[in-house]
């Protein structure tokens, strides 16, 4: 952009749209930003069939052996609706390809639903 253009605000929605697209990126740290940023702003999105998707796409962008990046992002879920969050990853449970995958979003859940999770790992 040029110095003299302005900057306006983007809806919200368009920014989730952009962001959405980042959750397939190769490096898992990008995935993790991205899947914070639309946590952060689902409260302001209204399409709640939006929403929905988004919450799937953020759980199923965790990568096989996901280890780091499963807590990561399910600690950015807790942010959201963890009952809701729970219930799509026991969906994306029962449709795992593998049990590397199940495994992941086991831990997942095991993170959303530990009240002493986020203790543990504000310590660490």
């Amino acid at each position: 952009p040029k110095a003299h253009e302005m900057v306006t605000p983007l809806p919200p929605m368009r920014v989730a749209g952009k962001l959405v697209k980042i959750l397939d990126d190769k490096e898992p740290g990008v995935r993790v930003a991205a899947a914070r940023a639309l946590v952060a702003l689902m409260p302001q999105v209204t399409d709640g069939k939006f929403c929905c998707q988004t919450l799937g796409r953020i759980i199923h962008s965790v990568q096989a052996g996901g280890g780091e990046e499963s807590r990561l992002i399910a600690q950015a879920l807790r942010e959201h609706d963890c009952e809701h969050s729970v219930k799509h990853l026991l969906k994306a449970v029962r449709h795992a390809d593998d049990s590397v995958q199940r495994s992941a979003y086991l831990e997942m859940i095991e993170t959303l639903i530990s009240p002493d999770q986020a203790s543990s790992d504000q310590a660490a």
